[in-house]
């Protein structure tokens, strides 16, 4: 399964350079959320729920750091 993304032209020479920069570097943020995400579902698929919960907590701590547009 794909989730679809609205990417925006990046090689669009408008673009501010850190606007672009600020881009990544929230895209790495979200990256990063994904990730912890589904090692935390799968500690707890596993039973591991004291690792799961470590994870959730960390996963929480990206969340806040995500733009708030970004956020579900």
């Amino acid at each position: 399964m794909s989730i679809p993304l609205d990417v925006p032209n990046l090689d669009d020479a408008t673009l501010d350079p850190d606007v672009l920069a600020e881009f990544g570097r929230d895209l790495g943020r979200l990256a990063a959320y994904a990730d912890c995400k589904a090692l935390a579902m799968r500690a707890r698929l596993a039973g591991k729920i004291v690792e799961a919960l470590a994870r959730e907590r960390r996963c929480e701590m990206i969340y806040k750091m995500l733009p708030p547009s970004w956020r579900w």
